[in-house]
């Protein structure tokens, strides 16, 4: 059961102004308080009554559904919750809980019937809730059940045939889930894809399989929609501990492990068998990206991916990693990095990695307040030299010890109480959390109109910046007067995303098929990415000497306007 009453009571509890004017708002409040307390009988006299008065409030229906799912009167549970649905709210959860009720009376038929509408209503990794729910314990063992959600049970000798099992079970769920899937990839291309993979197994191994399923995956064109080779596929994930960057002047080996620390802050001229530019231009065709800058920036984590660089052609090799590199002096040297076991969801993200060396440690600069607390979700400090708060925000998401909205807040107190003249918001590693926390600090600029000028707000962003924190860029430049510097935005202002996973049955490879449409400007705006007015592409030499030029370029202008005052 997707348990939504707490999102109900949270809610009535914030916005009981919302009901009519024949509903009395203390019957609210005091209805959505029996279903806090789990009296379920008191809290299905009280919808029903509010239900008599305002029959159009989709709340009311899905707090009663849930007060009879909870006596265990399925019947009429489904009943309300078919209501709520027919007056548009909350659908997918609805259809979700009606497959749970159906599982819960015996009916597998129904239950199916409602998961597949869950899944038509774009209902979040839909599969995982399932096999996770007690709810469908009831018909786990019915024939098709199993076949619905665990198709088949072929052993492990059957190798081509699980595969065929596994691409073909993934090309009709990402159909079923995707929110937009032919947006980018036509339908015919599509089926081409498939139909040429599976007559292609049994010529394959495993790595030119799973390459070829990324291809697939990507070629539907949203930064969302990805293959992760999770640590349950046929081998275990491994990768080239490497850190690749790709920056304005070239491809530079950024961070490395300690053994092979003589090739930190060299550029990479030849990966593989490929030319740089050349290899780079091949692994683009398995990065999920929403734009070109995403490719930049998700391209320097697949180019360590050895089943990716086998599978493609870039390396002869599924064990070594060739490189051809280029020294300060332009001397060639050649480098042999071995693969080593990783997991792949720490190594998707860009952070640093446990026992590398990076080409900026020698640097006689201290380190750029970027790079300062890269690995703190969120953090500030008081910049006395131009009296503005530096605010970084490097992930969407709350901490244990102070929630973003307790962060922005008191961020913004300390604006209040110390005269600031300005902020700083840093998003460039920011790829993305929650968007329900967006409006904390947009709440705060609108609090504060002497902040919410021209020249005394800046944003920097850039290739990174993704998903909850692309939608947060498009709030700022929505609801502020913020300046844009740094690099595009890895993501655009009207996109599909949302995490969304299926799991294939035989191989255990997770992929995520896009199932929401995040539309933060006009519908005609096609804009690529959010592009900043003042453009500071980072040089080699600046990340290793540790200069920032997004900041460079604040204190720039932020000094321009104080001479021309």
């Amino acid at each position: 059961m997707n348990k939504i009453y707490f999102l109900i009571l949270t809610y009535f509890l914030s916005c009981t102004f919302s009901a009519s004017a024949q509903t009395n708002v203390t019957d609210v409040k005091t209805a959505n308080q029996y279903v806090a307390n789990k009296d379920w009988d008191k809290a299905i006299v009280a919808f029903t009554d509010l239900i008599a008065k305002d029959k159009y409030n989709g709340q009311f229906y899905m707090s009663l559904a849930e007060s009879y799912y909870n006596k265990k009167e399925y019947k009429k549970s489904i009943e309300n919750y078919i209501k709520g649905i027919d007056v548009g709210y909350a659908s997918n959860s609805a259809a979700y809980n009606i497959a749970c009720c159906y599982s819960l009376m015996g009916d597998a038929d129904n239950a199916i019937s409602w998961i597949k509408t869950a899944a038509k209503y774009k209902y979040s990794n839909l599969e995982d809730a399932i096999r996770k729910d007690s709810d469908f314990d009831n018909i786990r063992n019915n024939e098709k059940f199993k076949d619905f959600i665990y198709p088949g049970n072929l052993p492990e000798s059957k190798r081509t045939e699980r595969w065929k099992a596994d691409i073909t079970y993934l090309k009709e769920r990402m159909e079923e889930t995707h929110y937009r899937i032919f947006d980018v990839v036509t339908k015919s291309q599509w089926d081409n894809k498939y139909s040429e993979l599976l007559t292609k197994i049994d010529d394959m191994d495993d790595e030119h399989v799973m390459t070829e399923i990324a291809k697939i995956v990507a070629s539907v064109g949203d930064g969302h929609t990805i293959m992760f080779p999770a640590d349950k596929s046929i081998s275990k994930f491994q990768s080239y501990p490497v850190k690749f960057y790709k920056f304005k002047d070239g491809l530079y080996i950024k961070g490395i492990s300690s053994e092979y620390s003589q090739y930190t802050g060299m550029k990479a001229t030849k990966i593989g068998t490929m030319t740089t530019e050349d290899a780079l231009k091949k692994i683009a065709e398995v990065v999920p990206h929403d734009n070109e800058f995403g490719i930049d920036w998700q391209c320097i984590n697949y180019l360590t991916y050895n089943y990716c660089l086998y599978g493609l052609g870039i390396s002869d090799s599924k064990d070594v990693l060739k490189l051809e590199l280029q020294d300060d002096n332009g001397k060639k040297v050649n480098a042999a990095i071995k693969k080593t076991e990783t997991d792949f969801f720490k190594s998707f993200h860009s952070g640093s990695n446990d026992g590398f060396v990076y080409a900026n440690e020698k640097s006689a600069n201290p380190l750029p307040l970027y790079l300062k607390n890269a690995s703190d979700r969120y953090w500030f400090e008081l910049l006395p030299d131009i009296n503005f708060v530096y605010m970084q925000v490097n992930a969407i998401q709350n901490k244990k010890e102070e929630k973003l909205k307790d962060f922005y807040d008191r961020v913004f107190r300390f604006i209040d109480s110390n005269n600031v003249k300005g902020i700083i918001i840093d998003l460039r590693l920011n790829s993305g959390g929650d968007n329900n926390n967006n409006k904390y600090l947009i709440n705060n600029f609108i609090r504060n109109p002497k902040i919410n000028q021209r020249g005394k707000v800046f944003t920097i962003i850039g290739r990174n910046t993704f998903s909850a924190a692309m939608n947060l860029t498009s709030d700022l430049e929505n609801n502020t007067q913020t300046i844009f510097i740094g690099e595009p935005t890895g993501s655009k202002p009207n996109f599909i995303g949302e995490i969304n996973f299926i799991e294939l049955p035989y191989s255990g490879i997770k992929v995520s098929a896009s199932s929401r449409n995040w539309q933060k400007s006009v519908s005609e705006d096609r804009r690529k990415w959010v592009y900043p007015e003042i453009y500071t592409p980072l040089n080699f030499s600046d990340y290793k000497n540790n200069i920032d030029p997004a900041m460079n370029a604040v204190y720039d202008y932020i000094n321009y306007l104080k001479k021309s005052q």
